[in-house]
């Protein structure tokens, strides 16, 4: 009976008695008898690839922290530097980040409205400047660009919304900067397509498209097939007037979902997966006035996702206020709380989500089309915000997008300036400010199952305010070696652990203390004699192709499983009885010549008796 591999401890090698190796003719069969002796170490007879302990290591894992350290140095504002200009086609309704000649470096693009019919493509020098933009030829009218992987071969695509003919443009991006000639996917009749997201809703590896069909009231999804091509689209019915579209898991089932801003209807629509592609019919959230644009994002630190909209003309307990964003936390199981408005600079088009100063904390931007600048609102890290900063950008920025464009770990923002031909570049200039250092030192534990020769390692470390101290308690039959290090290191430091004497149980915990006094204790963790479960290993060579049957005694008390391994393909008794007879056929896996490896477990000298033979014949 072939059997998946036998779970078991690989111990180190040492030698095994031998009790008897003959091999002997009788009634014309040939038989090769062979004893396992699971037995301690020291009686020299024979070398062979054998394994035996009996002692194994049952250790208690120090936990690690379960939150993330908060950095040290962060900024204590918002800011940025003035914008930097940088020419693109006309026309520039949208913008994307992405990396497409593979350097690393953050490069833009732009989708390019009217009758201009291109995306401009600027490359990246990775300190916050551009090489003069490329076009790249695209469908009509294209409103809407995102990024993505289209044909799975690691080089970054676009793809762009083209509302006029109602299509999508896909353009597959060759890995240097330059793409291959745009294919089109039709949308929704009649549906002025002027967003478009990516995501798998299918959950077969492979991305797809989705669209607002502004006219229909409808979203398209198109999926894709992993080749840069992609099926017949599918409508799914969602507010009046959807213009903009995002992706996210809205109930937590690990499903991608989506959510539409719906214009007329003055609410967002909420469409849950079902990972097949197809999608439950549309729920509808109130929102403060129009909503133009839609993000999603994690706005009170729940770790459920929420959502925030751009409001041009705002309604706040049904009284008319300035521009403003509507803010729906979400529940978890696909409904929101609520919304809540926070005013903006006025003319609010486009809004996504950042952490422009650092704290770990989803802060707002919006590009705001008829004031010609972007509004920064700092998120409190529980659902409200700060009140915004504005920064002057292009004429008609239409779109922006965050990301760290010169590497100095802190995020810029980028519009697309669509009266100008431009894009605006604002380089993060926050003020570095010290934060208190309120996370726990960590530890990780390093040991070797298998080798009690080996010492346990322990691994402090801290790196925010740094190691102060580490102590080890209720150690018991431990030898501890911690090196000396200067306090406040934040390298590494390793702890050993030894047991004085292995024949007995081990234990101890862990105390680590950092310069900003966090302390964090590990549980008890022990080592265990366990001498009821020893490993042997023996291998045989040479066994020729007549002999196919394997017969088993389990001739004294105590051995509990055999596997045998012929030519690397494994066979297990199962659970061995006391004096019964087992037989295995392993004529399949034979060659001319094979090697037979037996692996047993059970208690100390445990012994069984192995016949290797040929079929008898008749």
């Amino acid at each position: 009976m072939k059997t998946d591999n036998y779970d078991s401890f690989l111990l180190p090698e040492c030698n095994v008695s031998l009790v008897a190796s003959s091999r002997l003719a009788s009634h014309g069969t040939s038989l090769l008898n062979h004893w396992i002796d699971i037995n301690r170490c020291g009686r020299q007879t024979i070398k062979q690839l054998v394994t035996i302990i009996p002692i194994s290591l049952l250790l208690v894992q120090v936990p690690m922290p379960t939150t993330q350290a908060v950095p040290l140095i962060q900024c204590s504002n918002v800011s940025f530097q003035p914008q930097t200009i940088f020419a693109v086609g006309r026309s520039p309704y949208s913008i994307t980040l992405g990396d497409f000649n593979g350097d690393d470096n953050p490069d833009f693009a732009t989708a390019n409205g009217g009758s201009s019919r291109i995306v401009s493509v600027l490359l990246g020098n990775g300190d916050g400047t551009f090489q003069p933009y490329a076009t790249i030829a695209a469908g009509d009218s294209s409103f809407s660009i995102i990024a993505g992987d289209f044909n799975s071969d690691g080089n970054q695509d676009l793809a762009t919304t083209n509302p006029i003919p109602n299509d999508v443009s896909v353009l597959l991006g060759n890995g240097n900067g330059t793409f291959q000639p745009h294919a089109t996917f039709d949308v929704g009749d009649t549906s002025f397509s002027n967003s478009i997201t990516v995501g798998d809703f299918n959950s077969d590896g492979n991305q797809d498209l989705a669209t607002t069909d502004t006219y229909s009231n409808t979203v398209s999804v198109l999926l894709g097939n992993g080749n840069g091509t992609f099926q017949p689209y599918a409508t799914f019915a969602v507010g009046a007037s959807s213009n903009s579209i995002n992706v996210g898991d809205f109930n937590g089932d690990g499903k991608q979902d989506l959510a539409t801003a719906n214009s007329e209807a003055n609410d967002v629509s909420v469409l849950l997966g079902n990972g097949d592609g197809t999608f439950q019919p549309h729920a509808t959230f109130a929102v403060g006035g129009f909503p133009s644009s839609l993000t999603v994002g994690d706005f009170n630190s729940d770790g459920q996702q929420d959502l925030a909209t751009a409001i041009g003309s705002a309604v706040q307990d049904k009284v008319p206020v300035a521009s403003a964003v509507s803010v729906l936390l979400g529940n978890g199981n696909g409904t929101f709380q609520p919304y809540a408005n926070f005013a903006v600079m006025d003319g609010p088009y486009f809004i996504t989500v950042g952490d422009l100063n650092g704290d770990g904390k989803q802060d707002l931007v919006t590009a705001n089309t008829s004031t010609d600048t972007v509004s920064v609102l700092p998120g409190n890290g529980n659902g409200t915000f700060q009140p915004y900063a504005t920064f002057a950008v292009g004429r008609s920025p239409y779109s922006l997008t965050v990301g760290d464009v010169n590497g100095d770990g802190k995020q810029d923002l980028a519009t697309s300036n669509t009266f100008s031909r431009s894009v605006s570049v604002l380089l993060n200039s926050c003020t570095p400010g010290v934060v208190p250092d309120n996370t726990a030192p960590s530890t990780e534990v390093t040991y070797t199952p298998s080798d009690l020769s080996k010492p346990i390692q322990i691994t402090a470390k801290d790196l925010d305010s740094g190691l102060g101290s580490i102590a080890i308690s209720s150690a018991n039959n431990a030898k501890v070696t911690i090196p000396s290090f200067q306090p406040g290191t934040k390298n590494p430091v390793a702890v050993t652990v030894k047991p004085i004497d292995p024949s007995r149980n081990l234990s101890f915990q862990v105390r680590l203390t950092d310069q900003a006094s966090n302390v964090s204790t590990s549980d008890l963790a022990t080592l265990t004699r366990n001498p009821d479960k020893p490993i042997a290993i023996n291998s045989l060579t040479k066994v020729i192709q007549q002999e196919s049957l394997v017969q088993i005694l389990n001739s004294t008390l105590g051995l509990n499983y055999l596997q045998l391994s012929v030519n690397g393909t494994n066979f297990r008794t199962g659970r061995l009885v006391d004096n019964e007879v087992r037989v295995i056929d392993i004529s399949s896996t034979l060659k001319v010549e094979n090697t037979l490896t037996f692996k047993g477990l059970g208690k100390p000298n445990s012994t069984a008796l192995i016949w290797i033979r040929e079929p008898s014949t008749p």
